[in-house]
This record gives C-alpha cells, structure tokens and sequence, in this order.
C-alpha cells in the first residue's frame, strides 16, 4: 500500500530506521556484527553524508543493486517462473566498479551484455508477475478496503493496522474495522473463499493514450473518486445496483520506474549504458510505465455477465 503515499504512514525506509535503531535488531547489529546502527540506518534511507556512504547507499539502492539482485531471483524462485533467473549475476557482480567520481558505482563493459539481460529479466517480472493482471486484482482490492478503512482510522491507522507483526494479526484488525460498505470487500479477499474480482478492461499507453495520460499517475484519492463516478454511470447505463466498492480502477501510481541508468567504464572513458544499448533504452525508460503497466478496471464476480465492455468505455468516456 506504499504506493497510495497514505498520510502518518511512513515509507518502508523509515521503518527500517526505526527496527535498526529502536527494536533489539539495534543490539544485535552492535553486538554481533560490530556495525554502526545510525550509519546503517543512513544508508538505508539513502542519507549518505560523504562520498564514501554515497558509494554504499548506491550498491544498496541503484539501478543495479543488491536489492534488484536478490527479489527478482527469490520472487521467480517462489512464483515458479524463470524471468527473474536469465541474468548472469556473477558477471555482473564482477564487473562492478566505482564510477570516475567515486561516488557511485559503474560497470565495466565486460558487464555490459549482463546488465542487459538484467534490465530484460526486469522487465518481463514486471509484465508476468508484479503486474499480471491477477496480481493487480488482489493489490487493488487490498488497497481499496486500505483506503476505506483509513478514512474511518486516520490518526490510528498505522499503529492499529500497518503496524502488526504478522499477517493474521494484520487480517484480523482488518476484519474487526470492515463495516457495511467494506463487509463483502474483506470476505471476497480474506474470507474461506477467495473471490478476486474480474479484469473487464485494461489498457495500455499505446492503446489508449488519452485515456493513459488522464487516469495514470494520479494520487490514489483520484483514483477511488474516479470510481465512484464510473459506478454511478454503470449504474444508470446498465440499470441495475452496484455496490460502492463493487468496480476498482487501478492504474499506475505517481512516479515513474528508476531508470537503467549506469555508467560503462572503458579505461578513461565513461558513459551511460543506455547510450550504448537500444535494449535498456527501449526496456528501461519507455517500456516499463507506458506498456507493462496498465489501466484496468475490475468487477466483482457478481457482476462479471452484468456489465459489458461497452458499457464501460461508454462510461469511461462520461467521467
């Protein structure tokens, strides 16, 4: 639920600030790894102080990093795919060096090839898992029931909600907070019998620009009024009652994708990879928001034979 950018909800990095600093993590990262907690920290929350941290912070969060490095192995791993697999690590990892200014890291051209082959196993994850229409179905509606209930729970919803320690934990704050208007939404995801609701239009930038430029990239607030409004005109379009939190669009969030930007280091040369590659021009920059991630629009099952393609673009067009 990052994405939504919710108010009082920290991001991720801050979190983690806190665990190393505050929790018994911090003792342990003193004790038995002899680390610095306020510097690791720092450079988790890329807040480097010197060239040096700057270095570090980029091997820990770059264009190639050991973050990107290690999910799109496990994530490939536990999906049972092989996209995030076909990319020479070893190579790459040998490659690696500082950029001219030390400030940074940078690739010799020896890891040229296998840089490439990153930035495509990147972004075929992208296009099969974390946007896989399925994927998005659950995300969507997790965020709306999220949305909802922050609403009710604004100065809490972060300690009462985000801030359990497991899952079930998690489920069951969710489940006491549902209400009327929510109540289906959590048993369709978390009830004995999961009903995910069902793509009923998707497009992409190429397919639809104007309909791209005014849905994508909109806060999540948009989003859910922008719904709102599509089930009052299917409602009047297709004459029949649809549940407030019954039709989800989802769309890509604010920001873009970080670019495959690296520098190439060719003895005293230095350029960007992109400028030598047309694979991570074309995979890095263009591809990633424009074609792997889409607009979409979800129906409960209920409602799958009630409302047509038709009706919806027809409505798409009203709002």
């Amino acid at each position: 639920i990052e994405d939504m950018k919710l108010e009082q909800v920290p991001a991720h990095e801050e979190i983690a600030r806190s665990l190393i600093q505050n929790s018994e993590i911090a003792k342990l990262v003193k004790t038995q790894w002899a680390c610095d907690t306020e510097l690791v920290a720092r450079l988790i929350c890329n807040e480097p102080n010197d060239d040096a941290e700057r270095l570090l912070c980029s091997i820990l969060s770059g264009p190639i990093d050991i973050d990107k490095m290690d999910y799109l192995y496990r994530d490939s791993l536990h999906c049972g795919v092989p996209y995030g697999m076909n990319f020479d690590s070893s190579r790459l990892i040998n490659s690696i060096c500082p950029n001219q200014t030390d400030s940074g890291i940078a690739i010799t051209v020896k890891g040229k090839t296998a840089a490439e082959m990153m930035v495509f196993a990147r972004y075929v994850m992208f296009s099969e898992v974390y946007w896989h229409h399925t994927v998005r179905s659950a995300t969507a509606m997790l965020q709306r029931l999220c949305y909802e209930v922050f609403q009710q729970h604004k100065n809490s919803f972060y300690n009462d909600f985000c801030n359990q320690k497991t899952d079930t934990e998690f489920v069951h704050a969710m489940s006491k907070a549902a209400t009327e208007d929510t109540s289906d939404l959590f048993e369709c995801l978390f009830g004995p019998k999961r009903k995910l609701f069902k793509r009923k239009l998707e497009y992409t930038y190429s397919q639809n620009p104007a309909l791209f430029r005014r849905i994508a990239h909109r806060p999540y607030s948009d989003l859910f009024h922008l719904s709102q409004q599509l089930v009052a005109e299917l409602q009047n379009e297709c004459n029949i009652s649809i549940g407030a939190n019954q039709v989800i669009i989802d769309a890509p969030p604010p920001g873009l994708e970080v670019q495959f930007k690296v520098p190439i280091v060719d003895g005293p040369s230095q350029y960007p990879l992109e400028d030598v590659s047309p694979i991570v021009k074309a995979l890095a920059t263009q591809q990633f928001d424009s074609f792997v991630k889409k607009i979409r629009i979800y129906a409960h099952p209920e409602l799958e034979n009630k409302i047509s393609i038709e009706s919806i673009q027809s409505a798409l067009g009203r709002i």
